[in-house]
């Protein structure tokens, strides 16, 4: 009975470890492409639409944009700035935007974001170490993100090994922060030691 319940157990486990596997992506078909020009509407589209899951989960369908448009345009065109496009299969599923200052060990994560309907699926975590790896001069990292956006923090925290450092409120506020979108006077600042 006990070798029936064990051999039952197994094939189980099997099944389940298959399903959860099957939900990621396999990381030998995904690159980071430097972002080109003709990149810039559809990442900043995918963008959005990516951070709006968070703003209409927490504030609704009628808060307004997530991200405003000139903050994503800001970062992309700082002088520091290297933006890539995340693909898989050669198809776009997502982005990513530093600030790397030559000649210094601190870099800025500005933007990451994988589209609706990938999410989950091991695409942010491969895009965040190969960002890693690409820059290993870099040291000290830091990111932010607003306050409800709880599925960035756990990835942030639990995933990539950031530490929560700053919380910025009315009493405590960033020096340049958008106030366009929902909840953004509430922002937790993120450092990664390497």
């Amino acid at each position: 009975m006990y070798v029936s319940l064990f051999v039952l157990y197994l094939s189980v486990m099997k099944t389940y470890l298959l399903l959860r596997l099957s939900s990621f992506v396999n990381y030998e078909e995904m690159a980071l492409r430097p972002m080109v020009p003709e990149d810039r509407e559809q990442f900043i589209a995918m963008n959005q639409e990516s951070f709006q899951i968070a703003v209409d989960e927490y504030f609704g369908p009628d808060a307004g944009t997530a991200i405003p448009r000139s903050d994503i345009e800001e970062s992309l065109d700082a002088p520091d700035a290297h933006a890539f496009i995340i693909q898989l299969n050669g198809e776009d599923v997502g982005g990513v935007c530093v600030q790397v200052q030559e000649g210094s060990d601190r870099g800025s994560l500005d933007l990451l974001f994988v589209k609706p309907g990938m999410i989950g699926k091991g695409i942010g975590m491969y895009a965040w170490k190969k960002v890693e790896s690409m820059y290993p001069s870099i040291h000290l990292w830091e990111t932010h993100t607003p306050y409800f956006d709880v599925r960035n923090i756990h990835f942030y925290v639990n995933k990539c090994g950031f530490s929560i450092v700053e919380f910025y409120c009315p009493r405590h506020p960033m020096e340049k922060s958008s106030e366009d979108f929902p909840g953004s006077d509430l922002f937790f600042r993120f450092e990664k030691h390497i």
